[in-house]
């Protein structure tokens, strides 16, 4: 490791790193862009685009990951083709459904809270019940996920470094780190996207396009390149993401090589 990824401010390290998996990440985002355009053009539902992007998600969170740990840059062919063995695409990718899960079952305990807590404010509007559901996430959904991460995010890490990857390991190597790692993710790729998410905001209502498809449904080439720069900024936040799961790694390490 010539970059000093554990010492360097995470924004710096994760912008080296996204710079070094640049035509992944910026082909990755061209295919998510032809996915939104081809949608309604061939009737696909929403579900089938779901597992497009989370493949390319996993994708482009391997090539950091990779990058990061061995200085070697992944081709985009062989991560859409799943064909890259020599640093472990295949366990990385099943580890991350694992993530995935958890990332479901927080959204269903939202749910079940949302559901629970509208019923007892007698809440009648659809409107309503998404703004509960997006307050709970933000207070309790988001610091969960941030947990689950912090104690195991380093399966990831570690499936790509060819150590033990197994969720035990990864909660020994989180002891005496959790606000090492969950600091840097709260102020590292979720500040990220909640500002990321508040600049599409402004954007919609000053009426400029950030979807390629119009409100009249006509294709737009504004719309279309911001669309473009908001999937490539989308794996910049991944690379963040990755980044600080690194890190921690890293730290782990370095505190394992301490004489007692």
């Amino acid at each position: 490791m010539s970059y000093d990824y554990l010492n360097t401010n995470i924004y710096k390290s994760a912008a080296h790193a996204y710079r070094n998996s640049l035509p992944t990440a910026l082909t990755f985002a061209f295919i998510l862009l032809v996915l939104e355009v081809v949608t309604p053009i061939f009737g696909l539902k929403s579900s089938m685009t779901f597992v497009g992007e989370m493949f390319l998600e996993i994708g482009m969170a391997f090539a950091v990951h990779t990058f990061i740990l061995t200085g070697v840059s992944n081709s985009w062919k062989d991560l859409i083709l799943v064909k890259n063995e020599a640093y472990s695409y295949k366990p990385f990718m099943w580890k991350s459904f694992a993530f995935l899960v958890m990332f479901f079952l927080v959204m269903a305990i939202i749910g079940v809270l949302t559901f629970m807590l509208g019923t007892f404010l007698v809440v009648d509007k659809k409107e309503l019940y998404l703004g509960l559901a997006a307050i709970l996430f933000v207070i309790i959904g988001l610091p969960l996920i941030g947990i689950l991460f912090t104690i195991y995010g380093t399966v990831l890490p570690a499936t790509v470094a060819e150590v033990d990857s197994s969720f035990p390991a990864a909660f020994r190597r989180s002891k005496g780190l959790f606000w090492f790692t969950f600091g840097r993710l709260a102020y590292g790729p979720t500040l990220f996207t909640v500002g990321s998410l508040i600049i599409i905001v402004v954007l919609g209502r000053s009426n400029i396009p950030v979807n390629v498809y119009g409100e009249s449904g006509e294709l737009g080439i504004v719309g279309t390149v911001i669309a473009f720069i908001i999937y490539a900024f989308r794996m910049f936040g991944l690379a963040l993401m990755a980044t600080v799961l690194c890190k921690t790694y890293f730290k782990s390490v370095a505190l394992s090589e301490q004489p007692t």
